[in-house]
């Protein structure tokens, strides 16, 4: 279904800004659905369900973190001699093994948040539904681990040899972004990045659309599940049933002026544009509000299906910028000279 490109394929500027925290942090947590790559030290930890919040595993189930407060007389590198090997150079950079091992947590939480995006109603990690091929989960977050090392080292380089230095603050990685987007001449090279302009069906146009497909007789509740935004209606497909002051206005308005399997038009509310479908109500299955007194026969039951399309607001130039320069990067990394070296293979995976 995917191959471990998957990771690709998330926002690029989410992976500038969970990059920037997890360089700052280090890191070397659990990740799920396999024994989890450990930082030496650490007690590795096996865990196959995704917590239902999402949450970090708390700190005093996985044991104590090397430290890298420049106080702790304690290195990595002396905890184990291991992560101070060289195990590829990029441009003739070298990278430890404590490189890579510093990218592995937020790829491993990436692929979980990408994992739930795809597949919401799962509670355990099916690693097959996301990967193929003959690697373990933990062989694909080393190997991406290995490419945002190098991608680092290359904006470590850039910025020696542009005097660009970092804070406490910013990390280097930042430091070199922002030069680079306030500095016209700079960006330059960039610029080839930035995502193009493209005029997309508005909202309005693809709701009427829709609205004509429904009235030509396609099945509404398939336009529901193809087109809809709202995810309430994947646990609610035959509808809302509910008394009044639990939708927002303009929904309860539209439904209530419905005759039962009448389609609505455009209807707008704060969320974006609803495509309402009245439908019989179900006494079973009745939404109130939170502070209801005991039903009541008086109360009177509607019912709806409908299809939200959210008004996505644009995305700000400076964020583009952002994704550019970040994009210009992973250009220059595909463009330079990546050797693994033998060390690379000998990096331990937690569990093996």
């Amino acid at each position: 279904m995917k191959t471990k490109k998957c990771l690709w394929q998330i926002t690029v500027l989410a992976a500038i800004l969970v990059l920037t925290i997890a360089l700052f942090v280090g890191c070397g947590r659990s990740g799920p659905g396999d024994t989890a790559i450990l930082p030496p030290g650490d007690e590795a930890l096996e865990y196959n369900t995704l917590n239902e919040d999402n949450e970090d595993i708390d700190e005093t189930e996985r044991g104590a973190e090397p430290s890298l407060n420049e106080e702790d007389t304690t290195s990595p590198h002396e905890i184990d001699p291991a992560f101070t090997s060289i195990v590829a150079t990029v441009n003739g950079i070298e990278i430890t093994a404590w490189d890579v091992f510093q990218e592995i947590e937020w790829i491993e939480h990436m692929l979980v948040h990408e994992y739930i995006a795809l597949f919401p109603e799962d509670t355990a990690f099916d690693y097959d539904r996301v990967f193929r091929g003959d690697q373990t989960f933990g062989e694909v977050v080393l190997d991406e681990a290995l490419r945002y090392a190098a991608l680092s080292k290359l904006f470590e380089e850039y910025a020696t040899q542009h005097d660009i230095v970092g804070d406490e603050f910013t990390h280097i990685v930042m430091a070199v972004i922002f030069e680079i987007m306030e500095d016209p001449d700079k960006f330059a090279p960039f610029a080839q990045y930035m995502s193009e302009e493209t005029e997309s069906p508005s909202i309005e146009a693809t709701a009427l659309a829709l609205i004509e497909r429904a009235h030509a007789g396609e099945d509404f509740r398939t336009l529901v599940e193809t087109y809809g935004e709202d995810p309430g209606m994947w646990q609610n497909p035959e509808g809302y049933t509910f008394v009044s002051g639990v939708m927002v206005p303009s929904f309860e308005q539209a439904t209530r002026e419905l005759e039962i399997g009448e389609i609505s038009g455009i209807v707008w509310s704060d969320f974006g544009i609803h495509i309402i479908k009245r439908v019989e109500p179900n006494p079973d299955n009745v939404m109130r509000p939170q502070f209801h007194a005991p039903d009541s026969e008086d109360d009177e039951l509607l019912a709806a299906m409908h299809i939200l399309l959210m008004d996505t607001p644009e995305v700000p130039h400076e964020e583009k910028m952002m994704e550019a320069v970040f994009t210009g990067f992973e250009a220059k990394l595909d463009d330079a000279d990546l050797v693994v070296l033998p060390a690379f293979n000998e990096i331990p995976l937690g569990g093996e």
